[in-house]
């Protein structure tokens, strides 16, 4: 083997680590991060982006999830839990809309009104999209925004904190292995 040869395959190793990178979170969850490119949008005649935070549950419990728009980072879990259940967003909080069973409809918010249940052995994949290259760079600070505005909590835990879980409706959970949100969209 030439060192051509050994610097392109050295590079294609060490590229495919920077594209997947994995780290662990909290409560036995487990991230997969990766940047790629996805089809066409025709009317701009481009590539579009797509970056995947993929969160494995490893533990034997159920994983509650949700979305800040504030860094809660260095907070406990006890105040995150309280201020995105109890806090009331308009007319309501999120623990009046999961205990009420007269809401006929409701629109989830990605930031207000969106829980993931992932449940033990399973995963849940954040996709951000965008119609423009995501530089290395900027791929990063979208990948600190989720690693530091991601809550995740057993419900073991989240049962000391948030009273009658098992009690929720469950119109409530959001109930696909996905959610797709444009860049634009989290910052």
């Amino acid at each position: 083997m030439n060192v051509k040869e050994i610097v392109i395959i050295f590079t294609a190793l060490f590229g495919s680590l920077i594209c997947n990178a994995q780290s662990v979170l909290t409560n036995g969850l487990v991230v997969q991060k990766r940047k790629s490119f996805y089809g066409v949008d025709n009317s701009k005649n481009s590539n579009v982006c797509s970056i995947s935070y993929k969160l494995y549950n490893e533990s034997d419990d159920v994983i509650w999830l949700w979305i800040e728009k504030d860094d809660l980072a260095g907070l406990s879990d006890s105040i995150k839990a309280k201020s995105y259940f109890y806090k009331r967003k308009g007319d309501f909080s999120l623990y009046d809309l999961a205990l009420d069973g007269n809401v006929a409809s409701f629109s989830q918010s990605i930031f207000s009104v969106f829980v993931k249940c992932v449940e033990p052995k399973e995963h849940f994949t954040i996709q951000i999209i965008s119609n423009k290259d995501i530089s290395e760079t900027y791929q990063q600070k979208v990948f600190q925004f989720l690693d530091r505005h991601i809550v995740a909590i057993s419900e073991k835990s989240l049962s000391r904190y948030v009273y009658d879980i098992k009690s929720m409706d469950e119109r409530i959970f959001f109930k696909e292995e996905f959610i797709s949100l444009f860049l634009d969209s989290l910052f």
